[in-house]
């Protein structure tokens, strides 16, 4: 159990949606972060799109 931040009360998870807490006095509903799921493909995969549309040009 966690506690919500609108009210102080305790919370408990959402059965129907997973990572989600629900306030079980006001209602207030919330999703838990996700963990980055990041394999560090992204800085290499950035510069990659740029040399991309810089090139476009030179194949028309």
């Amino acid at each position: 159990m966690q506690e919500c931040p609108r009210c102080g009360d305790t919370a408990a998870p959402d059965p129907e949606h997973a990572n989600t807490l629900w306030c079980l006095t006001c209602w207030l509903v919330w999703t838990l972060p996700h963990d980055s799921l990041c394999n560090g493909s992204l800085p290499r995969f950035a510069p990659a799109l740029r040399v991309l549309r810089e090139s476009r040009g030179l194949n028309r």
